[in-house]
């Protein structure tokens, strides 16, 4: 699966062109039907008042719908940012195209970074780490990609 990154103004961009369009689909489809579900429970009177069941059934069948939006963002518009512009930190942003998930940071001096593979290929994926600080990344890249990710970081840490 090709990786476009690139780094421009110390901000390392990774995301992947090619989105999957039949997790697209199904996740799409899951999130429609657990919405319809959650309407026909609520119009046809099976949820009457706030019995703890119905609130449950609700809680959980909302919280899939969200959760399956977030995933259908990610697959379509995701994108992992690494912004260095600090100098001193390595800040790591999950890119959903509509909004932008928490940013967790990690000191650049004696950063650590480590090659994981993924489950399926020749790709791997990457783990910042200092003392009990991880980031781990989401998109899987070449091992060359990787090696240039890593020696571009690396040479604003001082190693």
């Amino acid at each position: 699966m090709p990786v476009n990154y690139s780094t421009d103004k110390n901000i390392i961009t990774v995301s992947d062109p090619e989105y999957s369009v039949f997790g697209f689909s199904i996740l799409l489809l899951l999130s429609v039907i657990s919405g319809i579900i959650v309407l026909i429970l609520i119009i046809t009177g099976l949820v009457t008042g706030f019995d703890i069941i119905s609130v449950i059934v609700i809680c959980v069948l909302l919280g899939c719908s969200i959760y399956m939006i977030r995933m259908l963002l990610w697959i379509r518009y995701g994108k992992e940012i690494l912004d260095i512009s600090d100098k001193h930190r390595l800040i790591y942003i999950a890119d959903y195209g509509y909004f932008k998930d928490t940013q967790p940071a990690i000191s650049l001096s004696d950063l650590n970074i480590e090659f994981v593979p993924v489950a399926e290929g020749d790709e791997i994926t990457l783990l910042f780490y200092k003392d009990q600080q991880k980031i781990h990344t989401v998109h899987p890249l070449s091992l060359a990609e990787a090696q240039q990710l890593k020696t571009v970081i690396l040479s604003y840490s001082g190693h």
